[in-house]
């Protein structure tokens, strides 16, 4: 048995209005999000429910969709000319990433190093070292596992072959 098709007209009982609604909302809203997950989009929802009260959803947040729509220049609805409002989710991550690199860097020239120029390389090379990163990244872990291993107690084991039943007994001695 499938669902039951209803028509799309206005519901009269208020009761039941306020169950489509909330049904629909959260139907709204679960679609909205994998909107914005599967296509990397930035995605503002507001309405009314019937009982007047306000809701938002918005990917990342509904403030932060607002705000760039708001502070967006030059944008215009409708048409072929129209532009999409914002930029992809990664120009976030970016900028974060901008922003830590200019932290380090400044910590840099504070303890009189030189700060990391980065646009001297290309893709390659950054790769490259992303990579020898990495190695000395595990290295450096290893290093670490074996210093934590050097620093806990020795273990001796001592065989006793003096008892009275003739059988060896082991003796964990520490130090």
């Amino acid at each position: 048995m499938g669902r039951k098709k209803i028509d799309i007209k206005f519901v009269r009982n208020r009761d039941c209005r306020n169950v489509t609604f909330s049904k629909r909302k959260n139907g709204l809203i679960k679609k909205a999000s994998e909107l914005s997950i599967l296509c990397g989009s930035r995605i503002g929802l507001s309405g009314y429910t019937p009982g007047g009260n306000l809701f938002a959803f918005g990917s990342p947040t509904f403030e932060v969709v607002t705000n760039e729509f708001l502070n967006e220049e030059n944008y215009q609805l409708g048409g072929e000319s129209s532009k999409q409002i914002g930029g992809s989710p990664q120009i976030g991550r970016i900028n974060e990433l901008n922003q830590r690199l200019n932290d380090l860097n400044q910590e840099l020239m504070e303890k009189g190093k030189d700060p990391i120029d980065l646009d001297a390389y290309d893709f390659e090379g950054l790769q490259k070292v992303n990579d020898s990163l990495k190695v000395l990244q595990s290295e450096i872990d290893a290093a670490a596992s074996l210093l934590a291993l050097a620093n806990r107690p020795i273990q001796f084991i001592k065989i006793n072959h003096g008892n009275k039943w003739g059988k060896p007994k082991l003796i964990k001695i520490k130090y």
